[in-house]
């Protein structure tokens, strides 16, 4: 009984190690940005999927191992689908067509949103690298639609540009700093404002020379009007 025990276990052994020989195994490898944590790993699945109307067909989810890589074991003969799924990045290839032919021989190809799936894509050199989307690596699961006033319009403009925002400085300075000079010295504030009133007074009161020209200008006024009045009674007299 025990040799019976025996040769029964090593034939389970055997047909064991045919069947994970026989059976074909599909390699990958997946490369996040820096280095590789375990929470990346962990919010990481890739998932094998058989291509049947039947119910339960084959599934396999792989062990992706602390490098990055990956094995499906034990594939069987067929056509499947590999979906690449996880929380933080765009993986790329999200989904690829993976065909197990009669020689156990693995092909994968890439699968769009849009392929048809009487034609094959372009084919994946194996193992499958799968890695961030260049244009886009991180998913983004709050957009911001309408940007603030930091962002956009003239008080955006003013802030990202630095000719603008010395020139608005400046003006604040100019308007803030009387203010603040009488808050912090008053007689130097009243000084001020003191000698530009003398010199608004200055502009503001005529020179002698205009003086003296506005006074010639009306004695002549006089003497010409002093001139035609004589006229007018010789005339008179005349007559």
């Amino acid at each position: 009984m025990s040799k019976q025990k025996t040769l029964i276990r090593c034939l389970c052994s055997l047909l064991c190690l045919l069947s994970t020989c026989l059976c074909a195994v599909l390699p990958g490898h997946v490369q996040f940005d820096g280095n590789v944590t375990s929470l990346d790993v962990q919010r990481t699945q890739i998932e094998i999927t058989e291509v049947s109307s039947e119910p339960g067909s084959y599934r396999q989810r792989a062990f992706i191992h602390p490098d990055g890589t990956f094995e499906l074991n034990n594939i069987p003969k067929g056509e499947f689908v590999l979906t690449v799924l996880s929380i933080d990045y765009n993986l790329i290839p999200f989904k690829a067509r993976v065909i197990v032919n009669e020689d156990d021989e693995v092909h994968a190809y890439v699968l769009h949103a849009t392929s048809q799936w009487d034609k094959l894509g372009q084919e994946i050199p194996l193992p499958i690298q799968i890695i961030p989307n260049p244009k886009q690596p991180l998913r983004e699961y709050l957009v911001e639609r309408t940007p603030g006033l930091l962002k956009s319009g003239p008080i955006a403009t003013v802030l990202n540009n630095p000719l603008y925002l010395g020139a608005a400085i400046l003006s604040l300075v100019a308007i803030a700093a009387p203010y603040l000079m009488e808050k912090f010295d008053p007689e130097t504030a009243k000084a001020v404002r003191e000698e530009r009133a003398a010199s608004r007074r200055e502009k503001i009161k005529p020179s002698q020379a205009a003086i003296e020209a506005t006074e010639k200008l009306q004695s002549s006024g006089n003497e010409v009007k002093a001139g035609s009045k004589s006229d007018s009674t010789l005339k008179k007299r005349k007559n």
